[in-house]
């Protein structure tokens, strides 16, 4: 075997060992739909009760699961952190059937989760257009 075959062998394990995970610890992307889904759910933050609030009188239902973009990260003296775009869709079946969604700016830092921001309904129409 040559030395960059070695190289690649070597790359490839090391790779297939740090995407092994715990069955105790979820992955980044799940901690960080989560946060979202909790702080939804927990009903302590007045812009997303306002929201939620909203979307209920308009006889929407949230999706089951969230959705997670992965944004950027990178590590400092601090630890590694991960930024992620993470919405939860709410949608009404009928015949003027409509979607909305709630979306949060969530930080992934030494394992614990931090929402960095919450967009408003305006915020998010502004981006699709």
């Amino acid at each position: 075997m040559t030395f960059s075959k070695v190289a690649l062998a070597a790359v490839l394990c090391v790779s297939s060992l740090s995407l092994a995970r715990s069955p105790m610890q979820p992955d980044k992307r799940t901690m960080a739909g989560n946060a979202l889904v909790d702080l939804i759910a927990a009903k302590t933050n007045a812009d997303v009760n306002t929201q939620v609030d909203e979307l209920t009188k308009q006889k929407m239902l949230p999706s089951l699961t969230p959705d997670v973009a992965f944004l950027h990260g990178g590590c400092g003296y601090v630890g590694c952190f991960s930024n992620y775009l993470v919405t939860v869709g709410y949608y009404r079946k009928s015949l003027n059937a409509s979607s909305a969604s709630i979306a949060a700016i969530v930080q992934v830092i030494n394992g614990r989760t931090n929402i960095q921001k919450i967009f408003s309904q305006a915020d998010i129409s502004d981006l699709a257009k």
